[in-house]
């Protein structure tokens, strides 16, 4: 499974002068994260704004947040870096975070490693009321 997301990110670094995503995508967003681990299932409220080549998430119930920075996009996929930092007694680690724009919502897919297993998560975020 890694392997064929390592692929899948490789393929959509071919972006050329793409721009920073969808416009639509830009702004506020917010609901909830879904995370898979091999023994545990989580779900946790996110907020997360788009601002073209980056975006800040936060997670304010695991007390960390995530800045991300685009490292590709292609046919509507982006692809951010996400490096966190923690709160006092957190313990979030980076990670790769796939986003599209889809009927006026977010989706993502974010991917890690920890201790030789996989760590996978998703969401569905609506635009925030401004």
């Amino acid at each position: 499974m890694r392997i064929g997301f390592v692929f899948a990110v490789l393929a959509l670094m071919d972006c050329g002068n793409a721009i920073a995503g969808p416009a639509g995508m830009n702004g506020s967003w917010g609901g909830e994260m879904r995370q898979i681990e091999v023994s545990t299932e989580l779900k946790y409220p996110m907020t997360l704004t788009i601002k073209g080549k980056v975006a800040e998430a936060d997670y304010p119930t695991l007390n960390c947040r995530g800045s991300w920075t685009r490292v590709a996009e292609k046919n509507g996929y982006v692809i951010y870096a996400e490096k966190v930092t923690n709160k006092k007694g957190a313990s979030c680690i980076d990670g790769m975070v796939m986003v599209t724009l889809d009927q006026g919502k977010v989706f993502l897919g974010w991917f890690a490693a920890d201790a030789g297993e996989p760590i996978v998560a998703m969401a569905a975020l609506s635009k925030a009321a401004r």
